[in-house]
């Protein structure tokens, strides 16, 4: 509808124009009859106006019989829009990323944290119950002239107690729903945790596996279950590593 208005005003505008043309032309054409010219200098005079009126005719029915205008572009102020909306977008994603990776150092960092306060107080009860044993197995030596040999829940307690502290075992996934894998960190122990491991051997494993009654060996009932094979596995591996550094810093003087 806009644009049949618009077209008609430019219609009306011609036409107003063509007849200004014309009524000109007459007008030059009476005061050259008045001043006394010719017939021949008037003959180009009518000849002119004329010609101006059908040229301004035939621009009409031209503008007329013409294809409408094509639709306006879009203006600018839609393009400006769309285009702080989609910098909106960018903003609030990187925003989120933001959000989450903050949020994945924060629980990394938290549970680097309470792990290590964990660790921290298993190794408080460890000692307060090495200590304990320590002193009982004195008094029982000084009495019966016997060694002392733990029992064998005892030393399963007390060695999976050690081993969390001194070699954690890592669960990996690597999403959410994969399968669990369990990777066990290296076995080089912390210098803080060799005389702890020293004890456990002297006075918890040693006593019941150098005896010849099978019931006092604290390592036969490991190898029933997934997990006490794993905790057999460490405590074999601890052994070896140890001869090896053992045999190491000899070399090394």
């Amino acid at each position: 509808a806009k644009q049949l208005r618009k077209r008609k005003e430019l219609e009306r505008r011609e036409r107003e124009a063509a007849a200004a043309a014309i009524a000109g032309a007459e007008s030059e054409t009476n005061s050259v009859a008045n001043g006394g010219a010719n017939t021949d200098s008037t003959a180009p005079n009518n000849s002119v106006g004329l010609g101006s009126k059908k040229s301004v005719e035939a621009a009409g029915v031209d503008d007329a019989t013409s294809t409408p205008p094509a639709a306006p572009a879009p203006p600018a102020e839609a393009l400006t829009a769309a285009q702080k909306a989609a910098e909106q977008r960018k903003v609030r994603a990187e925003a989120r990323a933001r959000f989450s990776a903050a949020v994945s150092i924060q629980s990394i960092i938290r549970s680097k944290l309470v792990a290590a306060k964990a660790k921290e107080d298993q190794r408080a009860i460890f000692d307060k119950r090495m200590s304990d044993l320590i002193a009982l197995a004195s008094i029982l030596k000084q009495s019966t002239k016997a060694d002392y040999v733990p029992p064998q829940a005892t030393a399963s307690i007390m060695t999976t107690q050690f081993l969390f502290f001194a070699c954690p075992t890592i669960i990996k996934k690597k999403n959410p729903s994969a399968k669990i894998a369990l990777d066990n960190v290296s076995l080089v122990m912390e210098d803080r945790d060799l005389l702890r491991w020293t004890k456990l051997l002297t006075y918890l494993l040693l006593p019941g596996v150098s005896r010849d009654n099978l019931d006092l060996d604290p390592l036969l009932p490991w190898m029933e279950t997934v997990g006490g094979t794993r905790r057999l596995q460490k405590v074999l591996n601890l052994c070896v590593s140890s001869i090896s550094a053992k045999q190491t810093q000899v070399k090394g003087r």
